[in-house]
């Protein structure tokens, strides 16, 4: 971090460059910036409810393991891009990762289970419709 910028993780394809977040709101950027700078090594959430909606819903052609790329909003105040795969055992919901010595390390987590199962569900659900729309279209 340098003067009060945060680094956002990213990944980049062969064209453009992806962040994995995006901080919506100024105060929440200004609170993390604050955190990370501070020599108090606790941290103290406050319990707050979370909200979120399904921003952004790209379903891309021709590809065998990416099947969306979506993002969620928590709160309007940060978004987190996520991706639909298609695994040994069928789809699932990919957050942010990294790899690091051949292991994957999470670069976001929720915590509430209820939370991240609604969430995800909510998303395949979309995943779903959509493609059966497009195939009763052709």
């Amino acid at each position: 971090m340098k003067n009060n910028n945060l680094i956002i993780p990213s990944y980049k394809s062969k064209n453009k460059e992806y962040f994995y977040f995006s901080i919506l709101d100024r105060n929440l950027k200004n609170t993390i910036i604050k955190e990370i700078q501070s020599e108090n090594k606790e941290y103290s959430a406050n319990e707050t409810k979370i909200e979120y909606k399904i921003n952004k819903f790209f379903i891309p052609q021709n590809t065998k393991t990416a099947k969306a790329f979506v993002s969620v909003i928590f709160n309007d105040k940060l978004e987190v891009n996520c991706t639909v795969l298609n695994g040994k055992y069928g789809l699932w919901v990919a957050w942010p990762s990294t790899k690091e010595n051949n292991k994957w390390e999470k670069l976001f987590y929720i915590n509430d289970k209820e939370l991240k199962e609604k969430i995800e569900k909510e998303i395949l659900e979309i995943y779903d419709r959509r493609l059966n729309n497009a195939k009763s279209k052709e």
